[in-house]
């Protein structure tokens, strides 16, 4: 279990002082693939192979809608408690330019309920 985040503002989330846990192992892997997604490849100081790559496969660069999906199931995968990935949809919004994609994994214990993600100016 993790201390859980809140998962519109991605900051802790504090009941009475106290931070409560992530609830079981689809709730936890949910979360921790939430933060993946956000964290930029080379961000985080301890593990610079860890995170997205955006800047480097995604940034600056004529893509796909296509390409981004697979670089984001790429990163789904990674995560080790990841058994499969049971539902993926996303969409682009070229006015906006921005990508959304909703999925759905399933873990040793269960499945997460609905993962939303969504990245502005990704084209």
């Amino acid at each position: 279990m993790d201390l859980k985040l809140d998962k519109n503002k991605h900051d802790m989330v504090f009941v009475n002082g106290d931070c409560p846990m992530t609830q079981g192992e689809a709730d936890s892997t949910a979360q921790k693939l939430s933060i993946r997604l956000r964290t930029f490849q080379g961000e985080w100081f301890r593990d610079v192979t860890y995170g997205t790559p955006w800047f480097s496969r995604v940034f600056g660069k004529k893509v796909s809608k296509t390409t981004v999906d697979i670089v984001i199931q790429e990163q789904i995968r990674k995560e080790p408690s990841v058994v499969q990935i049971t539902s993926f949809e996303s969409s682009f919004d070229n006015a906006s330019r921005e990508y959304s994609c909703s999925f759905k994994v399933r873990t040793a214990q269960g499945e997460t309920d609905n993962i939303s993600f969504s990245m502005s100016e990704v084209f």
